[in-house]
């Protein structure tokens, strides 16, 4: 495999998996390959916007979707991609939680989930970089088609906020790098890089101090509401002929078995049960 300097956007580090993506790259004639990073905030509204409670974690994913102009591939898809996310969140951040399943088996060689850094704040370790790997291209069979037009998820994790009311910003840097392969080919090359709208992040103190859990979204907190009962209505003509027809069950059963007072009264009381139910006089 033919072996070239690093692209210039490659960043000159110590990271030994950027050393490794730099190496594999060669120069395209003519480089028609885009690439799409993303920082997408797993809850976030449509404009990647998200409100939580300060000190409340915000999950998200890291995603990449590779395109070209025309109708014939310049590429076959990812080959390595190192990626570099920068907040101001100033509270240390977190590697990220893992890798995409098929990500992690397909990306092995020196595989990183990122290390949290310095960043523009000094002393608060506020970024997270190099989150990455490489395929490998030298014992192994690569696979294709990586992110190839359709959207990849590369990795998940959680972005830590502080304990205030504020807003904040975590997006991915231009110092994120990445190869793609040529067609038909082991070698790569460096597509353009570019990268999605930043996770905007508002943490703030619900107006009513506590639970905002509003599930029906009418304005109020559905999980501290005092639940009522309401009486169910006994139409009152109803309830007199049940009162009437109990009178007379009472007068037959008084006749008919010896003059015994709980025969007559047995139906009348429990018609009288039934309205005090029906009306809402019985608790």
């Amino acid at each position: 495999m033919p072996l070239v300097a690093a692209s210039s956007r490659v960043r000159t580090t110590t990271s030994v998996v950027v050393a490794v993506g730099t190496l594999l790259a060669v120069v395209a004639p003519s480089v028609a390959a885009t690439i799409t990073f993303s920082l997408v905030a797993v809850n976030g509204s449509g404009n990647n916007a998200v409100v939580v409670r300060p000190g409340e974690e915000v999950p998200y994913i890291i995603t990449a979707l590779i395109t070209y102009e025309g109708t014939l591939a310049d590429n076959a898809g990812l080959a390595f991609f190192s990626v570099d996310i920068r907040t101001d969140l100033e509270v240390p951040q977190l590697p990220i939680d893992s890798f995409d399943q098929d990500i992690a088996l397909i990306f092995p060689i020196l595989q990183s989930r990122g290390t949290p850094s310095e960043g523009p704040v000094a002393g608060v370790i506020q970024d997270i970089l190099q989150i990455g790997g490489s395929q490998d291209t030298f014992s192994g069979q690569p696979t294709l088609g990586v992110a190839l037009l359709e959207t990849q998820v590369l990795a998940q994790g959680r972005l830590l906020t502080p304990a205030v009311e504020g807003e904040f910003t975590a997006t991915i840097l231009d110092s994120t790098a990445a190869n793609v392969f040529l067609p038909d080919s082991n070698s790569v090359f460096e597509p353009e890089i570019v990268f999605g709208t930043p996770i905007t992040i508002t943490t703030q103190i619900p107006a009513n101090g506590g639970d905002d859990d509003d599930d029906d979204n009418d304005g109020t907190d559905d999980d501290n509401q005092t639940p009522t009962t309401q009486p169910v209505a006994v139409p009152l003509i109803g309830a007199a002929y049940l009162t009437l027809f109990a009178v007379v069950a009472g007068l037959i059963g008084l006749a008919l078995w010896g003059g015994q007072l709980f025969l007559f009264m047995a139906p009348i009381l429990a018609v009288i049960l039934i309205v005090m139910l029906g009306l809402g006089q019985w608790s």
